[in-house]
């Protein structure tokens, strides 16, 4: 009686490695420390291909050539956003010692170090098979070409390297830090704004009562009740500014009032004063000055009328 030799055979399945190309997190604007409202989608233009989503909120992508991209949003609450990033290349670039290194040292000087990166790994090598890697961080001072791994657990180098030494990062190494970005969401005009955000609601179009999209409309000017007569937005520390919407609307919102609500001078300056700036690249500019609104409510304004460009 003959076995089945098929029940014998082992197969084996071609190996499948994945390597992370870039992690893209991505948070709300209004609430950083909140997730996201809605359907999110990270994508790279021009590719047809879609970031995974991890557990942890990063959104992944897998397995990219190195090379330059467009990284892309599209959600339901948010604009749109395209950073540019550049996945790094993996590095086996070549440094040489300028001076000699002796046992137990924990710094060196390079002839140049160009490229190199806090955090990059060197692979000392002195040609007699001792070979020895260290995490290094830079001088201080980009000028001055000195390199130390004080901070890496392995201590102080175990041989001796004389000058000349080519040192390298050795193949393989990554650098993490730059396979991460954050892309900071900007709530649109349909986003829902708690009840006692401060806003300014309005819509743009232009004389015959068409919507204008993609129209900027900023802050120019704050003034503050009594206590300050004109803050510049520079002491604010915050760009107010929005977009205005296929159909035309915006809501402009204004983070610096969001923690305001227990303070007890909080009422002495209700009332606020906002210079407003509309920007089109087809429509002349059109100001606003000394709008008066309310913190914690939605301000809504007239129509704001565009006249085209001479």
């Amino acid at each position: 009686m003959h076995s089945d030799p098929e029940k014998y055979i082992i197969r084996l399945e071609p190996e499948i490695i994945t390597r992370l190309a870039l992690a893209v997190f991505v948070a709300d604007d209004y609430a950083p420390n909140k997730p996201p409202l809605g359907s999110i989608k990270v994508l790279i233009k021009n590719r047809n291909l879609e970031a995974i989503k991890n557990p942890s909120g990063y959104y992944l992508f897998l397995n990219l050539p190195d090379s330059n991209y467009s990284v892309q949003t599209k959600s339901d609450y948010y604009f749109d956003q395209e950073v540019d990033i550049t996945i790094p290349r993996e590095f086996g670039g070549n440094y040489i010692l300028d001076k000699k290194v002796d046992v137990g040292a924990k710094e060196a000087i390079l002839t140049d170090v160009t490229d190199l990166k806090n955090g990059d790994v060197l692979e000392f090598d002195n040609g007699n098979d001792h070979i020895e890697r260290r995490w290094i961080t830079l001088h201080q001072d980009p000028n001055i070409p000195k390199i130390y791994w004080d901070e890496d657990i392995r201590g102080g180098l175990e041989y001796v390297y004389d000058a000349g030494t080519v040192l390298k990062i050795p193949d393989g190494q990554i650098r993490q830090q730059e396979r991460l970005i954050r892309i900071d969401l900007k709530p649109n005009s349909s986003y829902p704004f708690p009840s006692v955000a401060t806003l300014i609601r309005g819509v743009i179009q232009d004389n015959d009562g068409n919507a204008v999209s993609d129209a900027t409309i900023k802050v120019e000017k704050i003034t503050l009740g009594n206590e300050q007569p004109e803050t510049p937005l520079e002491r604010i520390g915050e760009d107010i500014k929005t977009i205005s919407s296929d159909n035309g609307d915006f809501a402009l919102y204004f983070m610096m009032f969001k923690f305001e609500r227990n303070k007890e001078n909080n009422n002495n300056n209700n009332n606020i004063l906002v210079d407003l700036k509309v920007t089109h690249k087809d429509f002349q500019d059109y100001e606003i000055k000394d709008l008066n609104i309310l913190k914690e409510q939605a301000n809504v304004i007239d129509i704001i009328n565009l006249q085209e460009r001479p």
